[in-house]
């Protein structure tokens, strides 16, 4: 009975230290251009209506809406 728990205990021991062992490379997903400043990008509704907003310095603005805050 002892023989046995101890085996137990060292192939669950041994499967733990192997499932850790091939970890896999993690991607960063977030590795892409940003936006510089002037880039337009457009959304598009579900209703068929289009926005575009334009990159600036302090962040993005619609266009010809550019007056509002």
């Amino acid at each position: 009975m002892k023989k046995k728990t101890i085996l137990s205990f060292f192939i669950i021991i041994g499967f733990f230290i192997s499932a850790c062992s091939h970890q896999e490379d993690i991607q960063n997903d977030f590795m892409f251009e940003e936006y510089s400043k002037g880039d337009k990008i457009v959304l598009n509704s579900v209703n068929g209506g289009a926005k575009t907003l334009i990159r600036t310095d302090k962040g993005f603005i619609v266009e010809g809406e550019e007056d509002k805050v």
